[in-house]
């Protein structure tokens, strides 16, 4: 089976140019394409990080973000890709503390 995340790209800067890139140099690579493109959202996309580093390496200025949504709750994350280097960023998700004003 497998595990299904939900993906989504932006760019800072240069999204058509880097979109082109993608469809002229990564046609084979459905995962990569489907995403930039935003033809779909939900799969199972193992090499996400290798190939992301890939095209961000190509375009050094350019921030490329990705977000996912895993099948599991909670399993929120974003990571951010420059010049060929990434920060991975999990989702903390936290609660106010009880205030009994708040009570209606």
């Amino acid at each position: 089976m497998g595990y299904i995340t939900q993906y989504e790209v932006e760019m800072d800067k240069d999204a058509e140019l880097v979109r082109e890139y993608v469809n002229e140099n990564h046609d084979e690579n459905g995962c990569l394409t489907a995403v930039f493109n935003g033809w779909a959202y939900e799969m199972k996309w193992y090499g996400h990080e290798e190939d992301v580093r890939e095209v961000s390496r190509q375009f050094p200025d350019v921030l490329i973000t990705l977000t996912g949504e895993g099948e599991d709750n909670g399993d929120m994350w974003r990571k951010y890709f420059k010049g060929g280097k990434m920060q991975a960023c999990h989702a903390k998700i936290t609660f106010d503390e009880y205030d009994e004003k708040e009570l209606r």
